[in-house]
């Protein structure tokens, strides 16, 4: 027994338009991590930095 498994014709416009749909939702959730992130990374850094080195009696350079 052949058996035939019929499908609906035309779905090849929804994946690729679900396909642009999630490449979107992922750009713009990386953008925006990337901002949010990136504005108080440094002075988080030297913060911890100069926490870390604050015991010492020597000058910390940055």
């Amino acid at each position: 027994m052949n058996k035939r498994i019929i499908t609906p014709h035309g779905n090849e416009g929804q994946t690729f338009i679900e396909f642009i749909f999630l490449m979107l939702i992922l750009v713009l959730m990386s953008f925006v991590m990337f901002k949010g992130f990136r504005t108080g990374i440094a002075s988080r850094w030297t913060q911890l930095v100069n926490i870390i080195a604050a015991p010492t009696t020597s000058n910390t350079a940055l």
